[in-house]
C-alpha cells in the first residue's frame, strides 16, 4: 500500500511524497522529488505492472486476479492518506 506518507512513524514523508509535502517532520515541505514505483518496475523488466485504489475493492480484486493468472512481480495499490497533522 502506498499513501505517500509513513503514517505509523509520526507522519514522515515517504519516497513517493510530492515535492513540498508538509508534515510535522518536514514543516517546510520535502525537497525531494518522488519516485514512481511503477516506472521503476517497468525499467527493471517487470512483465505485469498495474495500479489500483484500495477504496475500490472490486477493481482491486480484478487486478489481483489478473496478476495471479499470468502476471508478473509488480503491483501497487494506493490508499487514501489520513490528513497530515
Amino acid at each position: 500500500m502506498d499513501n505517500s506518507i509513513y503514517g505509523l512513524t509520526k507522519g514522515q514523508t515517504s519516497p513517493t511524497s510530492m515535492v513540498g509535502f508538509v508534515t510535522k517532520t518536514t514543516p517546510r515541505g520535502t525537497p525531494d522529488r518522488p519516485i514512481n514505483p511503477l516506472q521503476l518496475a517497468m525499467a527493471s523488466g517487470a512483465t505485469f505492472v498495474a495500479r489500483s485504489f484500495s477504496g475500490k475493492p472490486k477493481e482491486l480484486a480484478e487486478l489481483l486476479i489478473a496478476f495471479f493468472h499470468g502476471g508478473g512481480p509488480a503491483k501497487a495499490a494506493r490508499k487514501a492518506a489520513p490528513a497530515a497533522e
